[in-house]
């Protein structure tokens, strides 16, 4: 099926020609100009109350809290669906017969959110994604305000690494990650984590320990993933907001992030890899990929950097991964991306100290063309370069340049438009001396 990608997003507009005020905080009956869609909102957000006393209702989510309010459950889903085309040139095209030039749509994510708080002690969480099978993401159970610790974490979560692989999929600037985010920082696994905001939240650290065993998936048998795990990794994160003022329209974040993994240069499952896709799920297809190989273990150290003044934001990280493989010998890999957006409507983003991570941006206005309120609008450019080549690894080198456009009917409704030009050089196999591709992807995120 072959269309432009700007297409699918015109059509989703015609869906939202009204919407509440996401900064509104009084009734909206109160409102002469309110529409039925925000009196029938106030209605899901007084709920109801059931026979014993717990009340159901509707709140950035499905909510059920016990009549003491000690016991509280939400429920939230996230959809992304992406569209786009990738044009490769002759070289690409021969080394990688599947990047097609035709158009593509693909169900990024479909997510189920569970979250629940036991008395504030206590908070547990499951996300599955149902976009391809079923994919358990987060399922864990964390303690909080435990003196002189924090918050301690248990179960299967991203480990405590970049900046960029920390942000949430709703509050990333681009569609996906960069390319070295994506090639070193270690995803979600299984273990247990301490982590804790000192100095008045100037400052965060967060240690733990995990056994890597990756995704979750439908096929996968717990007791299997436990045999198949490549090994255990020891990971750790330091931040810090050296300058913070105008309650957080100005400040600057630094960070620092460390992981050893452990492995085993006898155990064919523990063998070490990295590759990553040209910052696209349209494609399956690593352009740069070091393959398979066998090491006694992996170093892996990160620094980020965001800066954010008003509306104007800039961030950036170097990732450089160490290997202990004398067969290979002792290859080095690294990589950095720095990019920068603006919002042309006047929000900025939007930084949780407790964390040292981003969240969802809040739009000023809903998408109201009768009120002449067209929502946010953030544009964005960003560079990212990926070094795999070292020792007798010739996995090839990888630098990208991405465009982006973001409009934000509210902080759930998002169309992103990017286009990505990635280039590719000095790949062994499949063999790829100079090529190129260019990639026009866009696309549509709800979340209720």
């Amino acid at each position: 099926m072959r269309f432009p990608p700007i297409i699918f997003p015109i059509v989703i507009i015609l869906l939202f020609t009204t919407n509440s005020h996401v900064r509104a905080a009084s009734s909206a009956s109160a409102n002469e100009d309110s529409t039925f869609l925000d009196e029938f909102l106030e209605k899901l957000k007084e709920g109801r109350l059931g026979k014993l006393g717990t009340h159901y209702y509707w709140d950035d989510g499905l909510h059920i809290d016990s009549p003491s309010r000690k016991f509280r459950l939400r429920f939230n889903m996230l959809l992304n669906l992406d569209v786009g085309q990738i044009n490769a040139d002759d070289e690409l095209d021969t080394a990688f017969p599947d990047l097609k030039e035709e158009a593509d749509l693909d169900l990024r994510r479909l997510m189920l959110e569970i979250l629940g708080r036991f008395s504030d002690f206590m908070t547990t969480r499951g996300q599955f994604d149902f976009s391809d099978g079923l994919n358990i993401q987060d399922l864990w159970c964390s303690f909080n305000e435990i003196p002189y610790v924090g918050e301690v974490k248990t179960g299967h979560f991203k480990e405590p690494f970049s900046l960029e692989a920390l942000t949430s999929s709703q509050a990333t600037t681009f569609m996906e990650a960069s390319l070295p985010s994506l090639a070193f920082a270690p995803r979600r696994n299984l273990g247990i984590q301490i982590m804790h905001a000192e100095l008045r939240e100037h400052m965060t650290w967060a240690l733990g320990a995990f056994l890597d065993i990756g995704d979750l998936e439908d096929k996968d048998d717990l007791l299997d993933a436990f045999d198949n795990a490549a090994g255990y990794n020891l990971t750790s994160r330091i931040t810090g907001v050296p300058w913070y003022k105008d309650e957080g329209s100005k400040f600057l974040h630094l960070g620092v992030s460390y992981s050893h993994q452990f492995r085993d240069d006898t155990d064919s499952d523990a063998r070490v890899r990295f590759n990553t896709r040209p910052e696209s799920r349209l494609t399956d297809k690593k352009l740069v990929d070091t393959n398979e190989f066998f090491a006694d273990g992996v170093d892996l150290i990160g620094f980020e950097a965001g800066l954010v003044s008003d509306s104007l934001s800039i961030q950036g990280e170097y990732i450089r991964a160490m290997t202990d493989s004398k067969e290979e010998g002792d290859p080095e890999f690294w990589g950095f991306y720095v990019y920068g957006n603006y919002f042309l409507t006047g929000e900025r983003r939007e930084y949780v100290r407790s964390k040292g991570t981003f969240t969802p941006e809040m739009p000023k206005h809903g998408f109201r063309p009768r009120r002449a309120e067209w929502g946010a609008w953030e544009i964005a450019l960003r560079y990212s370069y990926l070094d795999l080549n070292d020792g007798t690894i010739e996995g090839g080198k990888e630098q990208n340049f991405t465009i982006g456009l973001n409009w934000y009917f509210t902080q759930k409704y998002r169309v992103m438009f990017n286009y990505v030009r990635s280039e590719v050089e000095d790949r062994a196999s499949p063999s790829v001396d100079d090529g190129s591709a260019d990639i026009f992807q866009s696309r549509f995120q709800i979340s209720f």
